[in-house]
């Protein structure tokens, strides 16, 4: 029988040669009692596969015995279908973690799923594990971390911690790289709690040479019971800042880096290669000319290349010729942003699109910040090139959308409202600039980084100078005052230091008796400038990002923030000790310090606001306290008659 005739697959036909066999060696053996009486076992005539080698399609790379994406896995770093700079990033990491120059302990790995993640991080220690492994050494050179390592009867939460205590000393001769991609079972409280106090056990491990610590993290939404995705938490939302907790995303020893679904570009270079590998096939299968709308259609349904290499397997073995893509993978915040003021390419209809992007794009659009997303955005449009009136129509239309904020429809009147008034104007040119995170976001970041020098500042003021600072007096007096004299006492100590390096010594002398303490003043302590940064506008244009890494510098710039201030509080810590006595003050100043304490630099930055809209004036309270009594004068009364007055 010809085979293409016949259009079955490989796989099979070998399985039904196997059932002849069977047959064969068991042909005693009658047919089921409960069929009819005509229909016999039927079997495949072993002389229609003559010739067929059955070993070599079940063990030898049959054109579907073996998942593709294992098949075509990458065999080096420059085959992994990753962005090259995300790929330097991570190479960067990686080599200053093994060579002891980093800081960081632990690198996080996040995106959605089939991103390359993993295997970025296996080609990469295949690369750099060998190459500062001490010499002689050996060893495996990725050891990973899975929930079936736990025996029978013990806890997986347990075994992890087992598996953190062992994996320490994978270092020098023995190192290796820390591979973390099965995450117990954090929907547990306990367990989630446990798996957290762990990595920060690592995160503050004493100083001490570690192996490169790398924990993969798939992020995804998982839907409700409603279908929505507008809940937040580990169960509706797996993602990192709901699995490890803002205490271990913003430690100084921890690097995060975010990846994004594969590109179009990446994911069909790929996709033809493999296809250009199985042309026979797909020629014999007949499908070889419909390759190309079948590689559009992957890419345009899902980012992910693991899914889509099997998406196009499926296809490929598969009798008939229809192409299944149900996977659709979930939409950026700036692409969601992109498609309601530009429309969409793929999708002509906006009520369409407009429904696609709230069915998987909940997470995103659900949150108060992407009206101002809109708002900070809509200017790119054509390049600006509308009228005022238009822009009047737009900003009107956030303005209704948010006097009904709380009616559940309020975000699809504003996506509606804004697509309908840009899609009335048409589409002049497909150029619009780079997104811009709202410039609220910039403001929560100018927030925090106030607060983590408040944090620096308190600290200075209590174990140098032995004087506690309330947050409201730092706000408004002290963050401005206080540097700005510290600054012109530490030009005026520069100064006197300067005089006598030029006198002689007995002149040294007497000038070192004469020096005022209060001049001394050691930059690397001292804050000598306005915490919080000179006073300017937020500048919406600072706030433009890469998609590919929008959030980066950032956090980079609140981490350097945080070591800087760690440092700072060692090494008082080692100057004046712990147990330093405070400066004597007053009872109410000591009681509001205790009720007024430190605000945590991850805390929400809607705290500044509580504190500094105390009711309470704290300049009129300073000005307000009778002065001392300095060399046994008589406190001034404070009721005077009209002629004291007078002669006032």
């Amino acid at each position: 029988m010809d085979r293409k005739k016949r259009n079955v697959p490989d796989l099979k036909r070998s399985l039904s040669s196997l059932t002849s066999q069977i047959t064969h060696w068991s042909a005693s053996r009658s047919c089921s009692p409960s069929r009819k009486k005509g229909n016999k076992c039927s079997s495949v005539d072993v002389r229609d596969l003559q010739g067929h080698n059955l070993s070599a399609d079940l063990t030898t790379g049959g054109f579907n015995t073996i998942p593709w994406y294992e098949k075509y896995s990458p065999k080096n770093v420059n085959e992994v279908s990753i962005h090259k700079k995300k790929s330097k990033e991570v190479r960067d990491e990686l080599e200053a973690m093994m060579q002891g120059r980093s800081e960081k302990r632990v690198l996080l790995l996040t995106g959605p799923s089939g991103c390359c993640k993993s295997t970025i991080v296996n080609m990469l220690a295949k690369e750099l594990v060998p190459k500062y492994r001490a010499a002689g050494g050996r060893g495996e050179n990725v050891i990973r971390y899975e929930n079936d390592m736990a025996p029978n009867g013990a806890s997986h939460i347990g075994s992890f911690g087992q598996f953190l205590g062992e994996a320490k000393y994978r270092v020098v001769s023995n190192l290796s790289l820390i591979l973390v991609e099965d995450i117990p079972n954090v929907f547990h409280a306990e367990t989630r709690s446990a798996f957290r106090r762990q990595l920060l056990e690592w995160l503050y491990m004493p100083k001490r040479s570690l192996p490169p610590l790398v924990i993969c993290l798939t992020e995804c939404e998982l839907e409700n019971d409603n279908g929505s995705f507008i809940a937040y938490g580990v169960d509706y939302s797996w993602t990192a800042e709901s699995i490890l907790g803002k205490e271990i995303l913003s430690h100084a020893c921890l690097k995060r880096i975010k990846f994004n679904p594969v590109n179009a570009t990446l994911m069909r270079k790929t996709l033809v290669n493999i296809c250009n590998d199985n042309k026979a096939e797909l020629m014999l299968r007949e499908k070889w000319d419909d390759k190309d709308r079948v590689i559009e259609g992957v890419i345009q349904s899902t980012g992910d290349l693991r899914s889509g290499i099997a998406m196009l397997q499926f296809w490929a073995t598969s009798t008939g010729c229809t192409a299944t893509f149900a996977r659709d993978s979930s939409t950026s915040y700036f692409h969601a942003i992109g498609k309601v003021l530009h429309g969409s390419r793929d999708v002509a209809d906006d009520s369409k699109m407009i429904n696609e992007l709230l069915l998987n794009s909940m997470g995103h659009l659900s949150h108060d910040n992407f009206s101002l997303g809109l708002l900070e955005n809509y200017a790119s449009f054509n390049k600006g090139k509308f009228s005022i009136l238009e822009a009047c129509k737009l900003t009107d239309s956030l303005s209704e959308s948010n006097t009904m904020d709380m009616t559940p429809e309020s975000l699809e009147f504003c996506l509606r409202k804004v697509r309908h008034i840009f899609g009335e104007m048409g589409q002049g040119s497909h150029s619009h600039g780079r997104a811009k995170f709202p410039r609220e976001w910039k403001i929560s970041q100018a927030q925090s980084e106030f607060l983590i020098q408040c944090e620096d500042y308190t600290n200075v003021s209590v174990y140098k100078y032995g004087e506690p600072r309330l947050f409201r007096n730092i706000a408004l007096q002290f963050g401005f005052y206080d540097p700005e004299i510290k600054s012109i006492r530490f030009y005026k100590e520069k100064a006197l230091k300067h005089y006598r390096a030029k006198l002689s010594n007995d002149a040294v002398f007497e000038v070192k008796k004469q020096r005022i303490q209060s001049l001394e003043v050691d930059p690397t302590l001292d804050i000598t400038a306005r915490i919080g940064g000179d006073i300017n506008l937020i500048d919406g244009h600072d706030t433009e990002i890469s998609e590919d890494d929008h959030q980066s510098g950032a956090k980079e710039a609140l981490d350097r923030l945080r070591r800087t201030r760690d440092a700072k509080l060692q090494k008082l810590l080692e100057l004046y000790g712990t147990d330093s006595e405070l400066k004597a003050g007053t009872e109410t100043d000591d009681e509001q310090f205790e009720e007024d304490p430190i605000i945590d630099s991850d805390q929400d930055v809607g705290a500044v606001a509580n504190n500094t809209l105390d009711d309470e004036d704290s300049i009129y309270e300073a000005l307000s306290q009778k002065p001392r009594n300095l060399n046994g004068e008589k406190p001034v009364s404070e009721s005077l008659s009209d002629s004291d007055l007078e002669d006032l």
